[in-house]
């Protein structure tokens, strides 16, 4: 089945995990870390399930300028 989804996965934003935890950088870097890890597995398993029944995944940064985010789009399209 050929559905027509794409999937725009933000990634890098590090503003709300720099607003929860304390000025304690190692905390804060390890905490980064476990977050990517964890997303980074979301977007895998996922994608497993979710490609084969014909979903695209494009993902992009918060500081991705547009036009390339469009571009992106425009290849799964």
């Amino acid at each position: 089945h050929r559905h027509g989804l794409v999937f725009a996965i933000p990634t890098g934003d590090r503003s709300l995990v720099k607003e929860m935890v304390s000025r304690d950088p190692r905390l804060l870097r390890a905490l980064v870390e476990v977050s990517a890890l964890r997303a980074a597995q979301s977007l895998r398993t996922a994608e497993a399930v979710l490609r084969p029944a014909g979903a695209h995944f494009v993902t992009v940064r918060p500081d991705d300028p547009l036009p390339r985010v469009l571009a992106r789009l425009r290849q799964v399209a």
